[in-house]
């Protein structure tokens, strides 16, 4: 009976440091760590108090008893809580296939018409927060040139609209012709504006040249026969400049 009680008492010592650092684990999706989402049973006072930014893909964080009663007396409240609790970020490991897949359509739509995508070389393996979204997209500066080219874009990992993550990816594109900038030829009328603050002045103007849309050139405005420099918005408007 003397051994039983023994051994009973070192499975007790034996748990003793265990129950004392007892932790439980949390998944985590959005980009912030609410209170709520770490103890659920907490009131709805406290269920969107902010803990902080959730970890990244792949990592974690541990939150002590102490660290959340410090927060929810901080909020007002007195809380029974007895565990630490670890927030874990969801993840998500794509094949080659799925990112390309995922990507490439957006790609394709942040370039011009005469551009072609080829191949996007996409790590074999790649992990990322579980409800990633693809943001904006950098294509690198494509030469003057027709045929195969190999440049680089700049893919932005977006969770609730706020950048987690920045991807440079080799991308080989397919360059065919570039389609000729439209023209406004010289002594055409356009609309010329001067911005003013925040007051805005329009007149009828003609280009003192032939001048592609993007250019900037001199323009002479109709009524007054002034003279001054502006960029050509499109085929009907310019914007007077200090370029």
């Amino acid at each position: 009976m003397h051994r039983i009680a023994l051994a009973f008492s070192v499975l007790l010592l034996g748990l003793g440091p265990r129950m004392a650092h007892a932790e439980i684990e949390r998944t985590i999706t959005s980009s912030r760590v609410l209170f709520g989402t770490l103890v659920p049973s907490a009131p709805p006072e406290l269920a969107e108090v902010d803990l902080g930014p959730a970890p990244p893909a792949g990592a974690s964080r541990l939150y002590s008893t102490e660290e959340l009663l410090t927060a929810a007396r901080q909020a007002g409240k007195q809380l029974l809580i007895r565990e630490s609790v670890r927030a874990v970020r969801a993840t998500k490991r794509w094949t080659q296939a799925e990112f390309t897949s995922f990507i490439t359509p957006k790609l394709k739509a942040s370039l011009p018409e005469y551009a072609r995508v080829l191949r996007v070389e996409v790590p074999r393996s790649l992990v990322t927060v579980s409800n990633i979204e693809l943001g904006r997209i950098e294509p690198g500066q494509l030469p003057n040139r027709r045929g195969t080219v190999q440049t680089s874009a700049l893919f932005e990992l977006t969770v609730e609209g706020k950048l987690v993550q920045r991807l440079s990816l080799p991308v080989v594109l397919e360059l065919g012709e570039r389609p000729k900038p439209a023209e406004v030829e010289r002594g055409a009328t356009v609309t010329l504006q001067v911005n003013l603050g925040t007051t805005r002045v329009s007149a009828q103007a003609a280009p003192l040249q032939t001048l592609a849309v993007g250019a900037v050139g001199l323009f002479r405005v109709v009524k007054t026969r002034k003279t001054l420099r502006a960029k050509l918005l499109s085929t009907t408007l310019a914007e007077v400049t200090s370029e």
